[in-house]
């Protein structure tokens, strides 16, 4: 997750600057679905749609 955190924080300087800046984030399905078998997975992917989201 700190990852994506500081490349967003890395990369926003630039963004601002573009009349066309864009960020994209891969998660997968199981940020959206309940998955019990893997829920730190999705608890990390979920964290992730609604960080880029904000």
């Amino acid at each position: 997750m700190m990852g994506t955190v500081r490349l967003v924080n890395a990369a926003m300087p630039y963004l601002e600057k573009s009349a066309a800046g864009v960020i994209v984030a891969r998660s997968s399905v199981s940020g959206r679905e309940i998955d019990f078998a893997a829920s730190p997975y999705g608890t990390f992917k979920a964290a992730i749609i609604h960080y880029t989201q904000g």
